[in-house]
């Protein structure tokens, strides 16, 4: 029977391998990426994966590959570059009790609460080279146990701490150089608080307690540091640690075929009625098992059938109990609100699990709503701003308030004067059919202005109330594209006993777009508006020519002001001599006393050349302006020489300016050349007067 067991067993996961190939070869994956190979130094490839490989047989680089040191000759150690001091430096430090460390051929010695080669303890005031005299705390294994039953079954280890930092200590003797622990301070256990996590015969008692781990598959309580050692080839299947997923691991819990037969150690036992009903229990290929009080399986046919097991595959007629089927495998009209090529789905409106028989419940969405989640029951509600499970409380984060439980809604607040746009177009839109709003227009004697603007096809109803009025009905199943409408002051009583304006908007499908305003101002005068406008056209045009005509006579003031500084500054010149020697350069007579005509040339170098002089030069007050005085030529009327008794010369003065402000002045020069003619000569000076 064991045999016939194993082969289907193993036959079964064969067959699983090829129905469910990416569920367990996964998990098959995963668990020989965690198989460790133990004492196979081959796997290491460098000297220094060599040296710290993991315990279980001493690795040693030698021959330029890793090999076990047991196959590895004396001789060749030290051909490999490692020095047999290095080698029992390595042994001995690998030694934590004082027993382990002298019990040995490596020539080890304890010395500081450490083992190490004997050379290295030479200096030291604390050796120890003799097993008897190892200190008792030295001389424990406490501090390598990790649960508390193991620490309390070694003599002189106690369990202490709190919880989950609890620690298996030495209870006789104290480490050299250490405080005493606080006793106050540590809960010190001579009996463990909770049974062994083998005690544990479910999942939930086994989750619930500290360091234990439930394995599903072999039924299991374990504690968690030995999971390799209790499964070294990997036969838990599935294990946890958490109570919340121990319902994952019960057969019972299976409520589909298809679902029971994806976990180990389970079988389907049909009910024969050819729906496709049944339930999931614990077995194997011959059947279900049950265990014994000793914990050993054994076979129970009294709860399923051989005819009614199925261990391997599922009943051809799976309708979930909702339907019989039609050529063996089809679900032909499912009963029950159920749909799907099994009936293993609720109708629309309708929210459950109807499988293995299970009824479905209608959505309860007070009215807001048709529709919800076929798996929870949460509502699509289908107005904008009611939000819950049931489409039971208003959106207030985004301005909607209201009641929608007992035929009430939800309203956006609206601001007065401000034009508002909702664009209903996101994912999370595609169930709104419906929005309202209101308005409580806050300015008395002034008329409203209502704008509402619709994107596609949908009906809008206006209404309005106060405190004394219920709520009344203005505009009932009106067509929404653009409309507008004014609520006078004469017939409302705006800004007192709480008058609020209701808008439905209703009876369109997504994606959908409104624009929607109420905007309180006083109407235009035009007559007052152009009356106003020119008036103060006609003021502004004033004041410029004002401000113009001020400007003018301000300039002629400032004009006359500098004529008379310069006026006074010419008048105020101090009396001076100077010597002004003049030559006859360029100047020649001809035989007959007639002017020889001087060449252009001659006259155009002796403008540019002998340009005038000042002859005085007196600075006004700020040094930017200067009055200049120059000794000038007088005309001689084309004569050689002036008449008699009147001067050839002249003093001119001028206002200047000071620094680098210079002006170009063109000047134009008749040059009378031999022969008679006059040719004109255009030329440029820099003029620095004022």
């Amino acid at each position: 029977m064991i045999s016939f067991v194993c082969e289907s067993l193993f036959y079964r996961v064969i067959c699983r391998i090829s129905f469910y190939e990416s569920h367990l070869h996964g998990r098959f994956v995963r668990l020989l990426k965690d198989v460790h190979y133990a004492g196979d130094c081959g796997q290491y490839i460098s000297n220094e994966s060599c040296r710290t490989a993991l315990p279980g047989v001493k690795c040693v680089w030698a021959g330029g590959r890793c090999r076990p040191l047991s196959q590895v000759q004396q001789s060749q150690l030290y051909d490999s570059g490692c020095s047999n001091a290095v080698m029992t430096e390595e042994r001995c430090r690998s030694l934590l009790t004082c027993p382990s460390c002298l019990e040995n051929n490596y020539g080890c010695s304890w010395c500081g609460g450490s083992c190490y080669e004997a050379s290295s303890c030479q200096n030291s005031t604390e050796i120890v080279t003799e097993t008897a005299n190892c200190p008792a705390y030295y001389s424990s294994s406490c501090g390598l146990l990790h649960n508390c039953y193991a620490c309390i079954s070694e003599e002189a280890c106690t369990w202490s701490g709190v919880k989950e930092s609890s620690t298996c200590r030495y209870d006789h003797g104290i480490k050299p150089g250490a405080s005493p622990p606080k006793e106050k301070s540590l809960k010190v256990e001579k009996s463990c608080a909770e049974p062994p996590c083998v005690t544990h015969g479910d999942c939930y008692n086994c989750t619930m307690s500290g360091g234990c781990m439930w394995c599903g598959s072999e039924q299991l309580c374990l504690t968690k540091n030995s999971y390799l050692a209790s499964f070294p080839y990997g036969q838990c299947l599935e294990w946890t640690t958490n109570k919340q997923k121990c319902s994952d691991l019960k057969c019972s819990e299976m409520r589909s075929c298809d679902e029971c037969q994806k976990h180990p150690g389970c079988g389907w036992c049909d009910d024969g009625s050819g729906t496709g009903q049944g339930s999931c229990l614990k077995g194997g290929a011959s059947g279900p098992l049950n265990f014994t009080a000793e914990g050993m399986p054994q076979l129970d046919l009294e709860q399923c059938s051989a005819e009614q097991w199925n261990f391997v595959g599922c009943p051809l007629c799976q309708c979930n109990g909702h339907s019989r089927c039609v050529n063996e495998s089809v679900c032909a009209n499912c009963t029950n609100l159920t749909e799907g090529n099994h009936c293993q789905q609720c109708q629309l409106g309708y929210y459950g699990s109807p499988l293995n028989g299970a009824n479905c419940t209608a959505c309860d969405c007070n009215g807001h709503g048709s529709l919800c989640e076929r798996e929870n029951g949460g509502c699509f509600c289908t107005t904008k701003g009611i939000i819950g499970h049931n489409c039971d409380k208003c959106d207030e984060a985004n301005r909607y308030y209201g009641d929608p439980q007992n035929g009430g809604t939800c309203f956006y607040l609206l601001t007065i004067d401000y034009q508002f746009t909702f664009n209903l177009s996101k994912p999370d839109d595609e169930y709104f059919t419906a929005i309202n709003f209101e308005n409580s227009p806050p300015k008395p004697g002034e008329d409203v202005d209502f704008l509402l603007s619709c994107s596609g096809d949908a009906r809008i109803n206006i209404s309005w109330s106060n405190d004394f009025t219920d709520e009344e009905l203005l505009l009932f199943d009106n067509q929404c594209t653009t409309f507008k409408t004014k609520f006078t002051r004469h017939n409302y009583e705006f800004g007192a006993n709480n008058l609020t304006f209701f808008v439905y908007v209703y009876d369109f499908t997504t994606p959908f777009w409104l624009k929607i305003a109420f905007s309180q101002h006083n109407p235009i005068d035009l007559l007052q508006f152009f009356a106003t406008f020119f008036g103060c056209f006609l003021i502004l045009l004033f004041i410029a020519a004002a401000v113009w005509k001020i400007k003018q006579v301000y300039d002629l003031y400032r004009r006359r002001q500098r004529l008379f500084v310069e006026m006074e500054q010419m008048a105020s010149r101090p009396f001076a001599c100077v010597a002004v020697e003049f030559d006859r350069q360029g100047m020649q007579l001809s035989s007959n006393t007639e002017p020889l005509v001087e060449s252009t040339d001659a006259v155009l170098r002796r403008r540019l050349k002998n340009n005038p002089v000042p002859v005085a030069l007196e600075p006004c007050a700020g040094h930017r302006a200067a009055v200049l005085s120059l000794i000038v030529q007088l005309p001689t009327d084309g004569s050689m020489y002036l008449t008699q008794y009147a001067s050839g010369l002249a003093v001119a003065s001028a206002l200047v300016a000071l620094g680098n402000t210079h002006k170009q002045t063109t000047v134009s020069v008749e040059v009378k050349e031999k022969g008679g003619k006059t040719r004109k000569t255009v030329t440029s000076v820099q003029d620095n007067c004022l």
